[in-house]
């Protein structure tokens, strides 16, 4: 039964006759437990409805060009609307915490737990969103990808500088030296792709909390895979997010290209070698685009990747457009 004030209810602890003072007592403090609860909801809902708009807004920038939603009005009425669900949640977790203490016996108690236990659980997962600087994460990205950019154009001169060596027949000293000084930058380039493939990832599991950052993720990718990803749906947009190496270069790999052990036949489709990655052994499949497919078919070929999981299925790891020579 709900007290005069609108945040006051009477548990059902039991008859009063049963309880005598106590019944006083919880009712007293137990602040309204079920209209908190409403409101939070209703807040919730809101929030859902707000994601699904800016998700819907998000599509339509994408296909059209449009400017960045991040920092939009909309997405600022997002953000108000999930601290307005996280301080209910907060609000009515905190009531009902103290009423359950004051009344362990109470009747209907392990009900009213488990709401109070998805309540906190909705209220981590708002806490979680509230805690992430969308610019300032999006700035570090943009950074992440120039150090990605300058460190492989570095290894591509020193891989020039070794060739060209080798090609007027320098001393040996200075060959072994170049060779030194490309074997240390691919290491350098690929732990700046690495940073970079891994604010990627981070960023694209923000995209549940802040949806318009696909867009901004997207506009990074050159214009022509940035074409073909408009096309596809948004959840097979975020499957290629997943693994798609921007920066990624066959000379991130331990061995040239030549030296890779060819593992398929004579004949097939596609090449597949066998190769290393930091020392460690994985396998490429190579698609020749100016033979046998185009980037879009690339691209569904990644997304049917990333659908299929089992034990008998090799992980794709990461899929990357060589568009240069190295």
């Amino acid at each position: 039964a709900r007290g005069p004030n609108p945040y006051e209810c009477r548990l059902t602890a039991g008859p009063p006759e049963q309880l005598g003072q106590r019944w006083e007592v919880v009712a007293a403090q137990a602040l309204g437990l079920d209209s908190l609860r409403e409101f939070a909801c209703r807040a919730e809902t809101e929030l859902t409805q707000l994601q699904q708009a800016l998700r819907e807004l998000v599509h339509i920038a994408i296909v059209s060009g449009g400017e960045t939603l991040v920092g939009s009005a909309k997405a600022e009425e997002r953000d108000a609307k999930r601290q307005e669900a996280r301080q209910y949640l907060a609000l009515y977790i905190d009531c009902a915490r103290r009423a359950r203490l004051l009344e362990p016996d109470w009747r209907g108690g392990s009900d009213r737990e488990h709401q109070v236990e998805e309540a906190d659980q909705r209220r981590d997962v708002l806490e979680a969103g509230a805690k992430i600087d969308v610019v300032q994460t999006l700035q570090g990205l943009k950074q992440q990808r120039r150090q990605a950019v300058t460190a492989l154009t570095e290894a591509r001169s020193a891989g020039t500088d070794l060739e060209n060596a080798r090609d007027l027949d320098e001393p040996f000293e200075c060959i072994r030296e170049k060779e030194d000084s490309l074997a240390k930058s691919k290491r350098l380039a690929r732990k700046a792709d690495q940073a970079f493939q891994k604010g990627i990832a981070e960023l694209s599991n923000m995209y549940e909390h802040f949806p318009e950052v696909l867009q901004d993720v997207l506009s990074m990718f050159n214009k022509a895979v940035l074409k073909e990803l408009q096309r596809l749906k948004p959840l097979d947009q975020r499957r290629v997010l997943q693994v798609f190496a921007m920066e990624s270069k066959l000379a991130h790999y331990d061995e040239e290209q030549d030296h890779m052990k060819k593992l398929s036949k004579c004949g097939s489709r596609h090449e597949v070698v066998a190769t290393t990655y930091k020392e460690e052994p994985c396998v490429l499949k190579i698609f020749d685009l100016s033979i046998q497919t185009s980037l879009a078919g690339f691209l569904r070929e990644v997304v049917l990747h990333r659908k299929l999981e089992g034990p008998n299925v090799v992980p794709l790891q990461r899929a990357f457009l060589e568009t240069q020579p190295l």
